[in-house]
C-alpha cells in the first residue's frame, strides 16, 4: 500500500532520488557491517636440523651464506659456529678465551652486520668486534657514543645496509630538587626512551623516534623529624603499555605502537607514516584481575630488593628503613639532607591507573624476518595453555596478513634465507637447544 502525503507529489525526479539514496544506504550499510578476513595461521614444517650440543639461554644468531650458524650462547658465556646441519660445533669465544676470542663476564648481545660478518660486543674491553665468516676477528671499533655502551648492552642491536648501528638509548635524568619542607619526593625515572641511529664512519649520531616504555618503579622520599628525607618506599605501576621497533631491510624505522596495535614507519629520510589499527583480541582486566597483578608484581618488587639486600648486606638499622646517609638533595647549601635504604616498603598505584586492558605487546617481541616482514609475539600468546605461541606476521604495507603457530614450547630465536625460521626450546632442566624449519604456506 502507497501512503500519500497531502501536498506533496511524487515525480519521477523524486522516485529516482528515493531510489539512489535508498541503493546508497545499502550499500553504506553493507560496507560498515564487512569485516575484514581473519589471518590465516600457519604452522612451522617439521624440523630439518636440530644441535645435539648443549646450550644455554640463546642471545642471538647469525647465518652466513653457506648455512652455517653463529650462536650466541649467552648463559654460558659462549660463541658457537654451528655447520649447516646444526651438528657439528667450534666454540670461538668463551670466558677464558683460549678458542681465540674472551666472551667476558657478562651476557653480550649479537648482531647481523653487513655481508657475512657480525657484531660482537665485549663487554670487559667496551669495545665492539667485528667477526668475519670464520669467526675471526676483523675489526675492533668502539661505540660512536663511548658512554652508551651499556645500553649497548642492554638493548636490541640491528644494522642497516649502510652498516649504520640502530638501538635503545636512554634518557637524561635529573632528580628532584628537594625543597626545605617538602613533605615528600618522588623520583621517577624517564618512561620512554629514544631510537638512536649512529654512523661509524662520521660519528653522528641522531634520534630516529621515540619508545614507551614501562613505568619504573617510584622511590618515595619522606620528611623526617630531623629534617632528612628517607627513601624507603618503592611505588610500583604493575602494568603499562609499551612500543616495540624493528628495523626494515630498506633502512626504515617499524615502531609498533602497544596503546592500540598499529604501526609507525619511519623512513630514512625521517618521514613518518601510520598504517592503520591491526585486528587484536583484546583482554580486557576486572578489577579482581588487577589487583592479582598487583598483588604478584609488589610480590616480585619484594623478592627483588630481598635479594639486593643479600648481595649486598646494609647495616641492620637500614633493614628497618632507617638508615641516615646524608646527602645533599641539590646543591643549595640549605638543602637538607637525605636518607637512603633500600629496605623500603613496597606500594602499588591505584588499580585505577592499571589499564583496562592487558597490554598488546612486550618488549623484545617484536622483529623482521630475511623477507622483511614483521614478527610480533602478542602478550596474550602464552597466556594459550597447551599450545604454541602465535605470532603475528605483518607485511610492509601494515597489513596483519597471517599467524604463525610454533610447535609446543618453542620461541623464534633468529631467521635464516629462503624463508628459515630457528626457533629454540628448553628441556626439563636448563638446557636449551636450536632447530630450523620453514613456515608451512
Amino acid at each position: 500500500m502507497m501512503i500519500r502525503v497531502p501536498g506533496i507529489r511524487r515525480t519521477t525526479a523524486h522516485r529516482t532520488a528515493f531510489g539512489v539514496a535508498a541503493t546508497c544506504i545499502a550499500f553504506l550499510s553493507a560496507l560498515g557491517s564487512a569485516q575484514p578476513a581473519p589471518p590465516v595461521v600457519r604452522r612451522l614444517a617439521p624440523a630439518t636440523a636440530a644441535t645435539v650440543e648443549p646450550l644455554g639461554l640463546i642471545l642471538g644468531l647469525k647465518e652466513f651464506a653457506d648455512g652455517r650458524v653463529l650462536v650466541n650462547d649467552a648463559q654460558r658465556r659462549r660463541l658457537i659456529i654451528f655447520d649447516s646441519t646444526l651438528k657439528s660445533a667450534g666454540v670461538i669465544a668463551d670466558t677464558t678465551g683460549r678458542a681465540g676470542i674472551r666472551y667476558g663476564s657478562m651476557p653480550s648481545p649479537l648482531i647481523s652486520y653487513l655481508g657475512d660478518s657480525a657484531f660482537f660486543i665485549e663487554w670487559s674491553s667496551q669495545t665492539i668486534l667485528v667477526l668475519d665468516a670464520v669467526g675471526k676477528v676483523a675489526r675492533v671499533t668502539t661505540a660512536p657514543k663511548p658512554k652508551d655502551i651499556n645500553a649497548l648492552v642492554r638493548s636490541r642491536l640491528l644494522v642497516d645496509q649502510r652498516g649504520r648501528l640502530f638501538y635503545r638509548g636512554v634518557l637524561p635524568y635529573t632528580p628532584p630538587a628537594v625543597v626545605p619542607g617538602q613533605r615528600e619526593i618522588v623520583r621517577q625515572p624517564p618512561d620512554s626512551a629514544p631510537i638512536v641511529r649512529a654512523d661509524f664512519d662520521t660519528r653522528r649520531i641522531d634520534t630516529v623516534g621515540m619508545l614507551k616504555m614501562p613505568t619504573a618503579a617510584a622511590l618515595i622520599g619522606t620528611l623526617q623529624p630531623d629534617g632528612s628525607y628517607a627513601y624507603n618506599a618503592n611505588r610500583i605501576t604493575p602494568l603499562s603499555w609499551v612500543d616495540e621497533w624493528t628495523l626494515m631491510p630498506d633502512g626504515s624505522v617499524a615502531i609498533v605502537r602497544g596503546q592500540d596495535y598499529h604501526i609507525d614507519w619511519i623512513s630514512p629520510e625521517g618521514a613518518v607514516t601510520s598504517s592503520p589499527k591491526m585486528s587484536f583480541n583484546w583482554l580486557r582486566l576486572t578489577e579482581q584481575d588487577k589487583q592479582r597483578v598487583a598483588d604478584s608484581a609488589r610480590k616480585a618488587e619484594e623478592a627483588a630488593l630481598a635479594s639486593a639486600r643479600a648481595r649486598s648486606p646494609l647495616p641492620a638499622v637500614a633493614r628497618q628503613g632507617e638508615l641516615r646517609i646524608t646527602m645533599r638533595g641539590n646543591a643549595q647549601a640549605d638543602a637538607p639532607p637525605m636518607a637512603l635504604s633500600r629496605a623500603g616498603v613496597v606500594t602499588v598505584v591505584p588499580l585505577e591507573q592499571v589499564p583496562d586492558y592487558w597490554p598488546p605487546i612486550r618488549l623484545g617481541g617484536v622483529a623482521t624476518d630475511l623477507e622483511g616482514n614483521i614478527w610480533i609475539l602478542p602478550a596474550t600468546a602464552a597466556r594459550q595453555v597447551g599450545a604454541g605461541l602465535t605470532y603475528d606476521i605483518v607485511n610492509r604495507s601494515g597489513q596483519l596478513f597471517e599467524r604463525v603457530q610454533l610447535p609446543p614450547d618453542r620461541s623464534v630465536a633468529g631467521f635464516g634465507r629462503d624463508g628459515v625460521v630457528y626457533t629454540m626450546w628448553r628441556d626439563s632442566g636448563s638446557v636449551w637447544y636450536l632447530e630450523k624449519a620453514r613456515v608451512v604456506r
